[in-house]
């Protein structure tokens, strides 16, 4: 893991509210803000944000998270995209696979392998050349694919109660958490916050690195059979990190706010009012997991470098 610390910065970053990239980039590229514009070609892409339109080719892979997502232009290798609504109008080399609430594959969509979509609505007027596997609430299927598999899903009606109920205990809890952690080892926030705000791009594409490196390495270990304990032991490490991310994040984003508002408070406060803000854009509509998957990557990547640069507890709240 500190490796890849050290190595993500190979990638060509950027991060900023909004993002055009006019210009060729002969490499691959990472990119994380509101609106994302791919208008040149690149290698391969990492790409989230709220609005992400790809009008340019991309030699290689293209991986991708947006609440709108619009992809114009050829892909040289395989898409993978997340997204509330998600139109493609592009020749992609290799295979896709898609997650959203919209779905859509217009006229001249080619995929040159399999298609596996996951949605709530999927509309193809595309050519697949291979297998085109469907799940789905709505499925409308006007184009060509080699075979189709379609399984479609059932809403359901959960016990919303009882969800809302158990949503606002576990809040609470980590609410408490955090608080606690404050005055435990405040050291642990001041330095996290530090690091976020050096390079928020950098640390967010380092624990999203992080965890998948992690999973993989404890399936690899599982396997093994006698590796079993160390898979668990890891496994659980992953688990405190995806817990303290949040409350890591959560501190940092009110420190910044209250710092806007030229607020003088403590760090509880300030702890509480990102911790609210925080939650309530986790429980935004189609687009809520996104800021939640930001929020474990980032903080994970800081923990990481407070990790590797050996973190003092000389710091201390303010």
């Amino acid at each position: 893991m500190l490796l890849m610390v050290q190595g993500a910065t190979s990638l060509r970053m950027y991060s900023d509210e909004s993002i055009t990239i006019d210009s060729p980039v002969d490499d691959d590229i990472f990119a994380a803000g509101s609106v994302v514009n791919i208008n040149a070609p690149v290698d391969s892409a990492i790409v989230a944000g709220g609005v992400v339109n790809v009008n340019a080719p991309v030699s290689g892979d293209l991986i991708l998270a947006g609440g709108q997502v619009v992809l114009r232009s050829d892909i040289g290798g395989k898409l993978v995209a997340a997204g509330s609504r998600i139109n493609i109008s592009s020749r992609i080399q290799r295979n896709a696979v898609l997650m959203g609430e919209d779905i859509s594959m217009l006229p001249g969509t080619v995929v040159g392998r399999d298609a596996l979509i996951g949605a709530k609505r999927f509309s193809n007027q595309g050519s697949i050349n291979g297998t085109l596997t469907v799940a789905a609430e709505e499925f409308e299927n006007n184009g060509t694919a080699g075979r189709v598999e379609y399984q479609k899903i059932e809403g359901r009606r959960e016990d919303t109660a009882f969800m809302s109920f158990f949503h606002l205990l576990s809040t609470i809890g980590f609410l408490l958490l955090g608080l606690i952690g404050l005055r435990v080892i405040p050291w642990l926030f001041r330095a996290s916050e530090a690091k976020m705000l050096r390079d928020p791009a950098i640390e967010t594409l380092v624990g999203l690195l992080a965890i998948i490196v992690c999973v993989i390495l404890a399936v690899i270990l599982a396997i093994t059979v006698v590796g079993i304990p160390i898979a668990i032991m890891l496994l659980l490490l992953l688990a405190v990190g995806i817990m303290l991310s949040g409350l890591l994040v959560s501190f940092t984003l009110g420190i910044r706010v209250m710092a806007m508002l030229r607020s003088g408070t403590g760090s509880s406060v300030s702890f509480t009012v990102g911790y609210v803000i925080l939650n309530i854009l986790f429980l935004l509509p189609y687009i809520g997991w996104i800021f939640m998957l930001i929020s474990v990557c980032l903080g994970i990547g800081a923990l990481l470098y407070v990790v590797r640069d050996g973190a003092s507890p000389q710091l201390t709240t303010a």
